[in-house]
């Protein structure tokens, strides 16, 4: 016996659109289609999701990102023909020709992986590339480290014309545990680094 899923395009939408009310006014929820939509067909939701509002997509890397673009670029129309897509684990040098092209939004932490992004916008001659900032508050899977390193990576990032610093972000590490002590050190410390980029 073989194993199937099957999408219902009408409840996946009407939840996108649920977690939006959740959320509330002014709050823009990112539809994350990463790992092939967890196994479900990125192809398949990722055009569903940007017709019921999805304003932003994420994904975990820049081939992930261009097959999302190419899957909406070949679905039916919708009301946003070009969603921002939000590359969510980093890249690699390779990546960065491809995140400039295929217009999309990467999350960056290093001044490395920030060198790659103006080397490929200054060879490609594009405008400047919207990022967002990873802060790690206590995750430690990837981010910058709050304090010297942070204010670091802000003084050479406000040199730069070919990066623009759109987001900043963080990643909780037990956010589904209620009332999760680390989870309120977590945003103190998320709280404090956006007071030293504001700063910046």
């Amino acid at each position: 016996m073989k194993s199937w899923v099957e999408i219902s395009e009408e409840r996946l939408a009407a939840n996108y659109k649920a977690l939006g009310r959740i959320a509330g006014d002014g709050i823009t929820v990112l539809a994350v289609v990463k790992a092939d939509a967890y196994g479900h067909g990125a192809k398949v939701c990722a055009p569903v999701l940007v017709r019921a509002g999805a304003e932003w997509l994420g994904v975990t890397d820049a081939e992930e990102g261009v097959a999302v673009r190419s899957a909406l670029a070949t679905a039916e129309p919708n009301s946003n023909p070009n969603p921002q897509i939000l590359v969510m684990s980093g890249l690699l040098r390779e990546d960065a020709e491809t995140i400039v092209r295929a217009g999309l939004t990467p999350v960056v932490w290093t001044r490395q992986q920030m060198e790659w992004l103006v080397e490929a916008v200054r060879s490609s001659g594009a405008a400047p590339l919207a990022v967002h900032l990873e802060i790690d508050t206590g995750m430690a899977r990837q981010g910058v480290v709050p304090g010297e390193e942070l204010r670091g990576l802000l003084e050479w990032l406000a040199r730069q014309r070919e990066l623009r610093l759109d987001g900043v972000m963080t990643h909780f590490a037990s956010a589904e545990v209620a009332d999760s002590t680390l989870t309120l050190h977590q945003r103190e410390r998320f709280e404090q680094a956006l007071k030293e980029i504001a700063a910046a």
